[in-house]
């Protein structure tokens, strides 16, 4: 009997655990939806290569964002952005 209560606890551990994860993540999800529909042009910009730049546009329709770096427009899917500092 103390096999299976101690196989029932790990058991529930685990369950507890993933949900824990899940919400996490889910969380970090709708974080980062919401910082990228409020970018607004001028916001700096970096991108997960580790280009820094201005937001020049973004086209939600194409899922882009052009980045200006001093004085060169460069264009990125929208998934390339690491992070934002709001202007």
């Amino acid at each position: 009997m103390g096999g299976n209560a101690m196989m029932l606890v790990l058991g529930l551990a685990l369950v507890v655990w993933l949900v824990v994860t899940f919400r996490q993540q889910k969380k970090q999800q709708q974080d980062r939806l919401t910082q990228l529909n409020e970018m607004k042009s001028g916001d700096k910009i970096i991108t997960i290569g580790g280009l820094h730049g201005l937001l020049h546009e973004q086209s939600k329709e194409k899922g882009t964002i052009t980045l200006d770096c001093e004085g060169i427009y460069l264009e990125f899917e929208a998934s390339a952005i690491r992070s934002i500092e709001s202007a």
